[in-house]
């Protein structure tokens, strides 16, 4: 988990986690809601930058953010 998510403990954050969110073939994804942003996360500090950038400053981290074609 998150070092960041851990010590901020941010009351409109939570995480859980999941198998196949149905993109399984583009690796481990985190998906934010109510936004609907789609990450692809590949270490914990891009998960830290997550956590600080979109839900501390409300920015989206587009070089971690996925478009998704079905």
């Amino acid at each position: 988990m998150s070092q960041v998510l851990q010590t901020r403990q941010l009351p409109d954050v939570s995480m859980a986690p999941s198998g196949c969110l149905g993109f399984c073939d583009v690796g481990p994804l985190m998906v934010v809601y109510p936004e609907g942003v789609w990450y692809q996360p590949k270490t914990v500090e891009d998960i830290d930058e997550i956590v600080q950038e979109h839900f501390v400053e409300g920015r989206i981290v587009e070089r971690l953010a996925v478009i998704l074609k079905r």
